[in-house]
């Protein structure tokens, strides 16, 4: 009798495991999703569209770090070999998708109003550095220009200050470790 339990559990988990992705990626219509915050449909305004990889900073040092040494990962697999939870990755992939406003991705009112200018990268860095990153996106008349990242410590997405800005050579200098998803974004 035991061994029929086990084996009908194990069917219900398979037929549960293989009914997931049928349904993970399906859409919800617009009023199924209601604001719980009272905020305007002006949030829904502020989608991104799609994030292409080429709006992607890359590091402008001649493709070295300026100080230790640093990768960067954008593959969902490299991703969750660095460490990173699928939720958080999900929440990557959505950024980066631009179906949802910024602020209701990462589930924090205090980012109403900023979009990304570039799709959420993953640094992979042992000890600190520092990074000159070309970002084509980048133009001068850009409010707030933030780094937002998630900080692997709190389990939270916080913004941090560039270290500098050049418009004109489209640059923004930023400081992390450790392995950091992160993009550089602006208040609209």
């Amino acid at each position: 009798m035991k061994d029929m339990k086990k084996r009908y559990v194990g069917l219900l988990i398979a037929a549960a495991l293989m009914a997931q992705p049928l349904t993970a990626y399906a859409a919800g219509s617009v009023s199924s999703r209601p604001s719980h915050d009272n905020s305007s449909s002006r949030s829904e305004s502020l989608k991104t569209g799609k994030l292409e990889q080429s709006a992607a900073p890359v590091v402008n040092n001649g493709g070295a770090a300026a100080s230790g040494s640093v990768s960067f990962a954008t593959d969902n697999n490299a991703l969750r070999e660095a460490g990173l939870s699928w939720d958080l990755i999900d929440k990557i992939n959505t950024i980066n998708a631009g179906t949802e406003a910024l602020y209701r991705t990462i589930g924090t009112n205090n980012m109403v109003g900023y979009v990304p200018l570039a799709p959420v990268q993953t640094a992979l860095a042992g000890d600190g550095v520092s990074l000159n990153l070309y970002v084509p996106n980048l133009v001068e008349g850009l409010n707030d220009v933030q780094i937002l990242y998630y900080n692997q410590t709190t389990k939270a997405w916080e913004l941090m200050a560039p270290s500098s800005i050049n418009y004109a050579t489209k640059e923004v200098s930023v400081n992390l470790s450790g392995t950091t998803p992160f993009t550089i974004v602006y208040k609209k």
